[in-house]
């Protein structure tokens, strides 16, 4: 739900070119509004509608919910008062991620607020910890491949010089291409990690 509320708001930020401002007001009333029903069930009406009462509650949990997660040991159990940890990392992330791969032409920004979410979600612990090493090994996969594809994209293909023979460019792209698989087997081998 919060990534969903995340990446919608940077898309219409990005499509309407809202400003940081008003992006992070649409976060905070998305979370005020679409949130009650993981974080505070019991304070709404029929399980769907917000009430004062919820936005009370939702205020609360986004400030007690991370001190009361500095004194529990992970992993965290199924408490509505704490979801609102894991559902404000994954509302933040997704905006701050989305906002900067929309909006900037360096994606490698994009891998800061991934990276944040990744580690705020291992500190969360994990019932599964058989899933950690290849979730991460997959995370670091997917990203840094988007950001390298992303990169090379955004970056204008330079034509043959007069003096530079084809066999040159071909043999710089293959070193490109060899640089880029050994960017991509330490970003593996760091995300395992």
């Amino acid at each position: 739900l919060a990534l969903v509320i995340g990446i919608a708001l940077a898309l219409a930020g990005a499509r309407w070119k809202l400003s940081t401002s008003t992006v992070a007001v649409g976060a905070v009333l998305g979370y005020l509004l679409l949130t009650g029903p993981v974080i505070a069930p019991a304070t709404m009406i029929a399980g769907v509608v917000p009430t004062p009462a919820t936005a009370k509650e939702l205020a609360l949990a986004a400030v007690r919910s991370w001190r009361d997660s500095l004194t529990l040991l992970p992993p965290f159990d199924g408490r509505p008062s704490l979801s609102a940890v894991p559902v404000l990392l994954g509302l933040l992330g997704a905006v701050v991620a989305v906002s900067l791969a929309l909006r900037l032409r360096r994606p490698w920004w994009v891998l800061i607020p991934v990276a944040a979410v990744l580690v705020g979600s291992a500190l969360m612990g994990s019932r599964e910890a058989s899933w950690l090493l290849p979730r991460g090994a997959l995370l670091a996969l997917v990203t840094f491949g988007w950001a390298a594809w992303r990169g090379r994209r955004a970056r204008p293909e330079s034509a043959v010089g007069i003096n530079q023979s084809a066999d040159s460019a071909e043999a710089g792209a293959s070193s490109r291409r060899w640089s880029a698989l050994a960017v991509l087997a330490v970003a593996v081998a760091a995300g395992s990690a």
